[in-house]
């Protein structure tokens, strides 16, 4: 690994642990002195091995990397992206345990941060892996409702819809992508399937000339 790789590493490290260990140490503040140093060696034990386990994640060493994020939760169980990265290591494996693992992983990092997104995807890629296509649905309408600017992945949602056979949830998802997004092919022309599908040609109809009103220049609308 050169040099560039492992300081961006550590400057990583060291924004993801920085301000739950600052959190600590206002707490530790009514501590004891001795109890507040240990606390603060603690964390950086905890910084030192998570570091040591990213470099092991790179590396493809998941057995090792998986040892050393496992010690980061004994040191600092409070820490939500050693949880992520965890579940991370557990999805390289097609074991259907490890892929259980891989999802309560992800349920302590959501339960300690919810305002990550790419917790939120994680989380919705795993449920679908298990074929939990509520989960992963309600993985995404949490995350698109609660964090600003992931309405693109409203996309991702209503195929996980169609996935579960629940076109009218999936239009829905397509309909507030348009509204956040504006219109496009991609909902217009999945609408149109869906109530082609349904039966409901004329509100098929009516999504083909709202996309061509949208886009009067492009002939494949037409």
């Amino acid at each position: 690994m050169n040099s560039v790789r492992i300081q961006s590493l550590i400057v990583f490290v060291f924004l993801v642990l920085a301000l739950p260990e600052t959190a600590l140490a206002q707490r530790d503040r009514r501590k004891r002195p001795e109890e507040s140093e240990l606390t603060s060696l603690r964390m950086r034990e905890a910084e030192s091995v998570f570091t040591e386990g990213m470099k092991y994640f790179i590396l493809e060493d998941y057995t090792k990397a998986l040892g050393a994020f496992q010690r980061v939760t004994e040191l600092n169980p409070d820490q939500p992206m050693v949880y992520f990265k965890m579940a991370e290591v557990y999805t390289k494996s097609s074991n259907a345990e490890d892929i259980s693992r891989a999802a309560s992983s992800i349920e302590k990092a959501i339960r300690l941060d919810k305002k990550n997104e790419y917790f939120y995807l994680l989380a919705a890629e795993i449920y679908t892996s298990q074929n939990n296509f509520t989960k992963a649905e309600e993985s995404l309408e949490t995350m698109t409702r609660e964090i600003p600017g992931t309405q693109e992945h409203l996309y991702q949602l209503a195929a996980i819809y169609l996935f579960d056979k629940k076109p009218d949830e999936a239009i829905k998802a397509y309909n507030r992508a348009e509204a956040a997004l504006g219109i496009s092919d991609v909902s217009s022309l999945q609408k149109m399937k869906i109530f082609l599908d349904q039966g409901k040609a004329e509100a098929a109809m009516e999504e083909g000339e709202k996309l061509m009103a949208a886009y009067p220049d492009d002939e494949r609308y037409v």
